[in-house]
């Protein structure tokens, strides 16, 4: 039995801190157009290579998703898209954890998030480690 934790797979670090967040699901089965309306989320944690939100719906793995992410340190929220990796369900009635890795964001997006990770991570605040195998 392997007793070592998973090796972390992680290109960027991730800021463990809840962001109001916007998303839409997207068919991008041809036309790209949106299927469902705007609806709001609160991130559990974000880096510039994806997210982790809560939701309340039901969604499946594999589906497209337009974000709209309030950051602190932009005036426009980040406008990105993302596809869901995997979905935990926290309780049978409860909140789904759903996380989606970013497909297409900004440059320029991605090295803001990526600064205030490193900052939070520097500063052993709000962070998510990467494994450490001993």
């Amino acid at each position: 039995m392997n007793t070592y934790p998973a090796q972390e797979r992680r290109k960027y670090k991730r800021i463990k801190k809840q962001f109001v967040a916007r998303f839409q699901l997207k068919d991008y089965i041809g036309t790209g157009k949106a299927v469902s309306d705007w609806e709001m989320v609160t991130t559990q944690n974000l880096g510039a290579g994806g997210v982790l939100f809560n939701y309340d719906k039901e969604i499946k793995i594999g589906s497209f998703i337009d974000m709209l992410i309030n950051f602190p340190q932009v005036k426009k929220p980040i406008n990105c898209t993302g596809k869901v990796i995997r979905i935990d369900r926290q309780s049978p009635a409860g909140l789904l954890k759903v996380a989606a890795y970013f497909l297409d964001i900004s440059e320029k997006d991605k090295e803001i998030i990526n600064k205030s990770a490193e900052e939070f991570y520097s500063k052993k605040e709000g962070r998510i480690e990467p494994y450490s195998q001993r």
